[in-house]
């Protein structure tokens, strides 16, 4: 049993109307006077019952304005004119938000029916009824587009050309049920298939570590180190035959060019020109 706030006054009296009858303590609330035939301790004890039982379910802020009553008539009518006002204006906000009500691919749709139907209780309780046709047919405009099928087939299935309520729901709740076994994505489920998209394409991009791409292979990521490794060695390896220190800039080593190996003075150079100089002192 739910208790009674500013917002849920049409289910709450429909509930609380129940329970005090299945209590035999409905009279209270209908009858300001003592019935002929009713004994008075007796019509007291039912008015004490009934009082007790709507302040059981009634919020704090709700009990305060009832809390000094002791009829249960008077103030039962008292929360009526708390919160049934039958003005124009609330029966336009109340048409307003049903026009307004849109399901939407992936929620419930028993719960959008429980809603729809909430405030169209709503407006029964301002004494507006809608007929049963008007209900069909705005619960259909509610449903988006990916249901074009299944409305254009109620229209051309209704009899005479008439929805009610009782075929639209039943087409409703079958239609649900058909979508959830043939594995209909839900909006939920497309979210999920985003993002997977989404990391696939940043596990493409090189500009994202190897960290990014989630390899949970460790076995990966080991060989990859030992790969860096070897290569790394065999690098410091071949700097240190160019005389160069692993990790540090190279060392520049004076080598003579051939240039200067060609301008260098030779022994064998000296020997040729002595016998020059031999062979032309002779002659």
């Amino acid at each position: 049993m739910v208790n009674l706030d500013s917002a849920n006054y049409s289910i709450w009296k429909i509930r609380i109307e129940d329970y005090l009858c299945s209590k035999d303590l409905l009279d209270p609330i209908l009858y300001k006077e003592r019935p002929t035939g009713v004994d008075e301790k007796a019509w007291t004890t039912l008015n004490q019952k009934a009082i007790a039982s709507i302040r059981q379910y009634v919020s704090l802020s709700v009990l305060q304005h009832v809390a000094n009553e002791t009829n249960a008539f008077e103030m039962w009518k008292k929360l009526e004119s708390m919160y049934e006002r039958n003005n124009a204006m609330r029966k336009a906000s109340l048409i307003r938000k049903l026009v307004k009500l849109q399901y939407k691919d992936g929620d419930s749709i028993v719960v959008h029916m429980n809603e729809f139907q909430g405030v169209v209780n709503q407006l029964a309780g301002t004494k507006m009824k809608l007929e049963d046709e008007l209900q069909a047919l705005l619960l259909l405009s509610s449903l988006p587009d990916s249901w074009d099928t299944l409305v254009v087939s109620l229209s051309n299935s209704a009899p005479d050309g008439k929805m009610t309520m009782e075929m639209v729901k039943a087409s409703l709740l079958n239609e649900d049920a058909m979508r959830k076994e043939s594995s209909y994505p839900s909006q939920a489920e497309e979210n999920v298939i985003l993002e997977s998209s989404r990391g696939r394409s940043k596990s493409r991009n090189p500009h994202y570590s190897d960290k990014s791409r989630g390899d949970p292979n460790p076995e990966k990521e080991i060989s990859f180190a030992i790969i860096v490794r070897s290569r790394v060695t065999l690098r410091d390896s071949a700097e240190r035959k160019r005389g160069i220190c692993p990790g540090r800039k190279e060392i520049k080593m004076r080598v003579p060019s051939r240039s200067q190996k060609r301008r260098t003075l030779q022994p064998w150079h000296l020997v040729m020109i002595i016998c020059l100089l031999l062979v032309t002192m002779d002659y």
